[in-house]
């Protein structure tokens, strides 16, 4: 409308031809006279409504449903999915980490964090399914960053390769990327560069760095359930307990946890997240739900587990499984876990995923990342 006044002023005589028109398909529960009133209240200038199962034709069909997007597409329109970020899950993933590029390649290959998008956009569907006019859905964000000038162009054709649902691509030229997190609202921020990852982490953002196994098999990550692992301390909750282990042994550490047993640890970089999955489970219902959580912990699962499960309790929180290891090497329950994304602070336990067939996410926080 602000461009309208401007070609007015500019071009007093000129027809309507040259004007931006807007039309409003109507697919909510309003009437259409209910609506009018609310576009009058906000002094909207509409060229008219019509029922939601028309198509006028247009330059531009905006949807916050994505199957009326590819409906449009369908029917020969561009079209574009508008999400209400405040209310959706946003998951900020560089380039990078959601393929491999290579240069000599017409398309790219699918990265470190290719499964955990795929078994996203299954989530969306049942969320969808459920609650057809809700926002509260996963929303895929992401940041392009290659710098070459063919690359934004072969993102796109991947993307429509994979059919992935991401509508949102960011190509800042090699800029830093934190400072556009805000602005893009995001629960969870993945990439490749680990001092990037630091520097959103202490900016209050969950983040992490995508490590792949040593061969990624996508046929070995279904779709369905997402599945996303966490290591505990240093990930959910601060790294208080890890520096008492770290600075005066186990022993120490064991007493620490006794004495400080019905305190609550602190949240750590990752609780965000852990919150927004559990939101999203409440709506998808306990039975059949696409969505299953795993806290996999160097913990035992008496005397500093017990520390574990009342803080859990405390937030109001809870994960689908617990597996408590008392130090023993976390690869081979991952393995059977399979998660599309597991977050550990420590390098080695990263590494014993990958040597299992897992894709991990490097968390760098914490006194083990001092």
């Amino acid at each position: 409308m602000t461009v309208n006044a401007h070609l007015r002023e500019l071009y007093p005589d000129a027809n309507g031809w040259n004007l931006c028109k807007i039309i409003v398909l109507n697919d909510c529960t309003l009437t259409a006279v209910q609506l009018t009133e609310r576009i009058q209240e906000h002094g909207l200038q509409i060229e008219g409504i019509r029922s939601g199962d028309e198509w006028p034709e247009a330059k531009l069909y905006l949807f916050t449903d994505v199957v009326k997007v590819k409906k449009a597409i369908g029917k020969g329109f561009e079209a574009a999915h508008v999400c209400k970020t405040e209310d959706a899950v946003t998951i900020v993933i560089s380039s990078s980490a959601l393929f491999n590029t290579d240069d000599d390649q017409q398309s790219v290959k699918p990265g470190a964090a290719f499964p955990f998008v795929k078994a996203m956009m299954t989530v969306n569907t049942s969320l969808r399914r459920l609650y057809p006019d809700s926002t509260e859905v996963f929303n895929i964000v992401l940041l392009n960053d290659d710098q070459t000038p063919s690359a934004e162009e072969k993102l796109r054709e991947s993307i429509g390769t994979h059919d992935l649902e991401i509508q949102e691509i960011h190509s800042i030229g090699g800029d830093n990327p934190v400072p556009y997190l805000k602005a893009l609202r995001a629960k969870l921020y993945l990439c490749m560069d680990t001092e990037r990852a630091k520097e959103a982490i202490t900016k209050g953002f969950a983040a992490a760095v995508m490590f792949k196994p040593r061969e990624l098999i996508l046929d070995l990550f279904s779709d369905a359930p997402l599945r996303v692992a966490f290591d505990g301390d240093a990930v959910v909750f601060c790294d208080e307990s890890e520096r008492a282990m770290h600075q005066q042994g186990l022993e120490a550490f064991l007493r620490h946890e006794q004495e400080k047993e019905d305190i609550p640890l602190e949240k750590g970089p990752l609780t965000c997240f852990l919150e927004a999955l559990g939101m999203l489970q409440q709506k998808l219902h306990a039975e059949d739900c696409p969505i299953r959580t795993y806290l996999v912990t160097s913990r035992d699962a008496t005397t500093s587990g017990a520390r574990v499960m009342k803080t859990l309790k405390s937030w109001g929180l809870q994960f689908d499984e617990t597996h408590f290891l008392a130090g023993a090497p976390k690869g081979p329950v991952l393995e059977t876990i399979c998660p599309h994304i597991f977050f550990d602070d420590q390098k080695r336990h990263i590494e014993s995923a990958q040597e299992h067939g897992i894709i991990a996410a490097h968390v760098p926080y914490g006194i083990k990342n001092e």
